[in-house]
C-alpha cells in the first residue's frame, strides 16, 4: 500500500502547481517545515543565494560597491526575495542590485540585466 499523500488545506500536494504565484518547485519552506520534509512535494526547484549589493536610486552602478547582503532568487521564475526571505516569501524592494560584476534592475517585480560595473 503507497504511503499516504500529504496534504495542505485538504489539498494533496500532488496537485499543486503554484501559490501565490510562485511555481511550487521553488518554495523551500511552508510554515518553516522544509518542503523536502512533505512527501510528494514536487522536486526541481530554482531556488538560489545570490550575494547582492542594493541601490534604490539612479546610477545603477552605486549597487557594485554597496554592502553585500544573502537573497533567495528562484531563477524559474525570476523573483527576487527580500533579505531574510525564503523563496515564496516577500519579494524583494524595487532597485538596481549587483554582484560585484553584474548589475540588476528588479522594479515592479520584473528583473533584467542592467549593465556591467566597471
Amino acid at each position: 500500500m503507497p504511503p499516504p499523500s500529504s496534504k495542505i488545506s485538504g489539498i494533496p500536494v500532488t496537485s499543486i502547481i503554484n501559490m501565490k504565484s510562485v511555481n511550487v518547485t521553488s518554495i523551500v519552506s511552508i510554515g518553516g517545515v522544509s518542503t523536502s520534509n512533505i512527501p510528494g512535494w514536487p522536486s526541481g526547484g530554482g531556488c538560489e543565494t545570490l550575494s547582492l549589493g542594493h541601490s534604490s536610486f539612479p546610477p545603477p552602478t552605486q549597487a557594485c560597491g554597496n554592502p553585500q547582503n544573502d537573497y533567495q532568487f528562484d531563477s524559474t521564475n525570476s523573483i527576487l526575495y527580500a533579505i531574510g526571505e525564503l523563496c515564496g516569501g516577500t519579494p524583494a524592494p524595487n532597485g538596481f542590485y549587483s554582484d560585484g560584476r553584474t548589475i540588476f534592475g528588479w522594479f515592479d517585480q520584473i528583473w533584467e540585466v542592467v549593465g556591467s560595473c566597471r
